[in-house]
């Protein structure tokens, strides 16, 4: 009798030593990530959940971490195991939200988050991710008068005031702003200059860019007139379509016209296809594609120019890397490019670059929930026409008001 009860006592402090040490395990895998290890902590949890593939706590950091590596749809897996047997988890719930928003499903994150404000409809966290939810869709009075009665209940909560002060800027339609760029060369040949007025309209089906240009060189004026729209054609498909009139062509192709439909993929990615046609004397056709990676706050980019030719297609690409804030338009970035030069102006000045590697830093900085600044610096190193190694310095600037 005596023996088995020690037996019985044994059996349990093992099976608490073996419980502490798994929840142990849980414990140092969040720590692990929270300190930037997130592939020890993945591997460490994996191991664990081979021995106990049912652990809901070990489940929720586990998709946790896999979403913020990205990997969203094993995390979605791993977090809806934990709903489907707890769906108002308090952890795996906003978990699995943040995936859907981050992965490009906002329909799908407002909807749990709905779900779960049912049974927990004082829960201000998923009356948050309700909110960002809706901004995403594009529902923006809606999201604003969430983000309202959260103000009201939490004075003081930065990230309500935060996602309440982008919401108004949103519902500004109105855009007005002013570029001025300057270019010069290392041959003291005449400089470069363009002014721009934009005014830009958003709509519930895109937005409209009404542009007006003026460029100078060599003692010659130059104007163009263009619209630029990004039209929505279904959740996670826009489209780009631009068109310009220069009445003199001084200085710019007489006409221009373009279009490129972008469309979102799974884990992050976005890809564009498109074509140009540019009225120079003799027209210029090209085509262009891209290849976009969102990776936390930042983005990647590959672009390729190609421009059909009697001797053969000429080539260009541009790589682009850019950090956003946490307003999600801020933003600072990198710019490589190489090959023939890009034709993204539709100046003579690109038409005659026969190759070049030009390098650019840029900027994108709000102010005030108003005021936008943007700055690019770039430097190339051109082969044209009649002239091997020009060495071509740009720095441009624009300020942008929203009302």
């Amino acid at each position: 009798m005596h023996l088995n009860r020690l037996l019985l006592i044994l059996t349990l402090a093992l099976g608490s030593a073996a419980a502490w040490a798994d929840s142990g395990d849980v414990a140092k895998a969040r720590e692990l990530a929270f300190n930037g290890h997130r592939s020890d902590a993945i591997q460490l949890l994996e191991k664990y959940l081979e021995n106990d593939p049912d652990d809901t706590d070990a489940l929720t950091v586990y998709g946790s971490v896999l979403s913020w590596e990205g990997k969203y749809p094993e995390a979605r897996a791993a977090l809806r195991r934990v709903l489907a047997k707890n769906p108002t988890h308090g952890d795996a719930l906003p978990a699995l939200i943040n995936v859907e928003l981050w992965s490009g499903n906002p329909t799908t994150a407002e909807e749990l988050a709905s779900r779960g404000l049912l049974a927990k409809p004082e829960d201000t966290n998923l009356q948050l991710a309700r909110a960002r939810a809706l901004r995403k869709m594009g529902r923006l009075p809606e999201a604003l008068q969430v983000t309202n009665k959260l103000a009201a209940s939490n004075p003081g909560q930065s990230s309500i005031a935060s996602l309440r002060d982008d919401l108004l800027s949103d519902m500004r339609n109105w855009e007005v702003s002013t570029n001025n760029s300057y270019e010069i060369y290392s041959d003291h040949r005449s400089g470069r200059m363009e002014n721009q007025l934009s005014i830009l309209r958003r709509t519930s089906i895109g937005s409209f860019d009404l542009r007006f240009s003026r460029t100078d060189q060599y003692g010659i004026h130059s104007h163009l007139a263009e619209l630029d729209t990004y039209l929505s054609v279904r959740e996670g498909t826009y489209l780009n379509i631009n068109g310009g009139y220069s009445p003199d062509a001084n200085l710019y192709a007489r006409y221009r016209f373009g279009g490129e439909i972008f469309q979102g993929l799974p884990k992050g990615f976005e890809v564009s296809a498109g074509a140009r046609r540019l009225g120079f004397k003799e027209p210029v056709h090209f085509f262009t594609g891209s290849v976009s990676k969102y990776y936390h706050s930042w983005m990647f980019t590959a672009r390729t120019f190609i421009t059909p030719g009697v001797e053969g297609d000429s080539h260009s690409y541009m790589f682009t890397a850019r950090r956003y804030g946490g307003d999600g338009q801020s933003y600072f970035g990198f710019r490589y490019g190489f090959g023939r030069a890009p034709v993204l102006t539709g100046s003579l000045n690109e038409i005659e670059t026969l190759g070049s590697r030009s390098y650019a830093l840029e900027s994108n900085l709000r102010f005030f929930q108003r005021l936008e600044w943007r700055m690019r610096a770039g430097y190339s190193d051109e082969d044209r026409l009649n002239l091997i190694g020009l060495k071509h310095y740009t720095l441009s600037s624009s300020l942008g008001y929203k009302f």
